[in-house]
């Protein structure tokens, strides 16, 4: 005997083929469904790509709910720079139009809606399309922290297949350092730094870069010690794994950077009432200056300067004399040279 169908089961079904009947008749009423499967395309037929684009936006703007908004707005681009079947002509030429938009709106600032440019920068970054790189750049440099971060998030998406072309590299490289070296906000640039820590072997292609960034923030540190981050550590991590290629010339130029910073971050620890994670994050910012200058330039004779992290675990009555008297020992003074003070390093007394 047969038995019926379960009458749940037949009711998801009908709903599942409700579901998708509704889906291909949205599909097949899209504007763009003639235009998916094209190779090139009129400007009338560009035109109407440029309006649907512009009709997400506004239903992006109308709708009150902004986290279903960004949702809707999300996979509905998406949906398209992906589609398939469909031509890559089309998903390319999709994103350069949207790239454009997104070019316009990142250039109001300030004048803009912070909320569309992050819906914007989140479409970019999930795309996973080259094409959204013009439209990254561009991000990285907004008012909003939230949409430079969600930019820089979109580089680290993306840097596996801008690896593979080696001027395209160098362009990315050349954008994210000019990024960092005047980012304000510590947690952007430790997404921008993520971006930058190539594969062992591209390591090369960015110390230099790193060391550059290092020397531009330098300069802000020396004006205000306490503008020193834990932004940057990400960038001194990477160095410490890689120093076996750093250069000569980018040696010595490190050696001056990172002798000058010890004495700024060390000074601060041992003397400012730092407490809880950024006390903890200043002196693992220590921790990598002197481990960095003991791969890259140890003294002549090892062991021959404390260990200053050491003294500052350690704690006690004599940790801040300590901890000086150890600096002074990397930097030198008028009354007693270091290493670091004569060729090749070339490090002024007191590393100023």
């Amino acid at each position: 005997m047969v038995r019926p169908r379960p009458r749940a089961v037949s009711i998801v079904l009908v709903l599942s083929a409700g579901f998708a009947a509704r889906t291909a008749a949205q599909n097949q009423a899209s504007p763009l469904a003639p235009l998916r499967n094209l190779a090139t395309f009129a400007p009338a037929q560009e035109a109407i790509m440029t309006d649907w684009i512009n009709a997400q936006i506004q239903a992006w703007k109308s709708n009150t709910n902004k986290d279903a908004a960004d949702d809707a707005f999300r996979q509905a681009l998406n949906a398209e720079f992906n589609t398939t079947p469909g031509s890559e002509a089309y998903r390319n030429r999709l994103m350069e139009l949207f790239v454009a938009i997104c070019l316009q709106e990142f250039g109001q600032g300030k004048q803009g809606d912070p909320l569309l440019a992050r819906t914007l920068a989140r479409t970019l970054a999930e795309s996973g399309r080259m094409g959204a790189i013009d439209a990254l750049e561009k991000g990285l440099s907004h008012p909003d922290m939230e949409v430079r971060f969600i930019c820089a998030k979109g580089f680290v998406a993306l840097m596996g297949n801008i690896l593979l072309n080696t001027t395209l590299t160098k362009h990315t490289t050349q954008i994210l350092q000019e990024a960092a070296e005047k980012e304000s906000n510590p947690v952007v640039l430790t997404r921008i730094y993520f971006a930058l820590r190539y594969p062992a072997e591209k390591a090369g292609e960015v110390l230099e870069p790193i060391i550059a960034i290092l020397g531009a923030r330098l300069e802000r540190w020396r004006q205000d010690p306490r503008s020193a981050d834990a932004g940057d550590t990400p960038g001194l991590e990477y160095l410490l794994q890689h120093v076996a290629k750093i250069g000569a010339p980018q040696r010595s130029t490190l050696v001056n950077r990172l002798a000058t910073m010890l004495r700024l971050d060390v000074t601060r620890l041992a003397d400012e009432k730092l407490r809880g994670p950024q006390k903890d994050d200043l002196a693992y910012r220590v921790y990598l200056e002197e481990r960095l200058l003991t791969e890259i330039a140890p003294p002549p004779n090892p062991g021959t300067i404390p260990s200053i992290i050491e003294a500052y675990q350690r704690g006690g009555t004599n940790a801040r004399r300590d901890m000086l008297d150890r600096l002074n020992a990397w930097i030198g003074t008028p009354e007693k040279r270091s290493h670091l003070n004569d060729p090749p390093w070339n490090v002024p007394l007191g590393a100023p």
